[in-house]
């Protein structure tokens, strides 16, 4: 799965920069952290390198925060001078802070009514949600948290 993910990323960033101009294309080169699961918090964590147009280190860092009706996104973009700070910030200063109401949390799911999802964990890294590299505008020390189907 590792490999097929890399693989999937390269090739929807490569398609995604048929549409900007030369100097505004970015790059995946390869994975900073391979996606790991934590049963204990519920989240799913993987980070990329890549590159600018003019060969700029980038890190798009994701964490997958497991609801019970979905999940919550956290998206980091920054450069790897800054990943350090940048990851600590968003694990003790964000993360900690957003909280899911009662009965949407995972660990509320009910497994004689809730839907289990048919993609499971690969699906997560395999299907976008990281998002491809960010424009090179505003990328450095960008801390973007982005909420989808969280219920909360």
């Amino acid at each position: 799965m590792r490999r097929r993910g890399l693989d999937s990323y390269k090739k929807g960033t490569e398609a995604a920069n048929e549409d900007r101009a030369p100097e505004e294309r970015i790059y995946v080169t390869g994975w900073n952290v391979e996606p790991f699961y934590d049963e204990k918090t519920h989240t799913l964590e993987w980070s990329m390198l890549g590159e600018d147009a003019q060969k700029n280190p980038l890190v798009n860092y994701n964490v997958q925060m497991l609801t019970r009706k979905g999940f919550v996104s956290f998206l980091l973009i920054t450069d790897p001078a800054h990943l350090d700070q940048d990851k600590k910030t968003l694990k003790e200063a964000i993360i900690p802070t957003f909280h899911v109401k009662e009965g949407n949390r995972y660990e509320d799911f009910d497994a004689s009514t809730d839907k289990v999802a048919e993609f499971g964990l690969d699906g997560f890294v395999l299907g976008g949600l990281g998002v491809a590299l960010a424009k090179k505008a505003g990328l450095l020390g960008v801390l973007l948290l982005f909420l989808k189907k969280a219920g909360s």
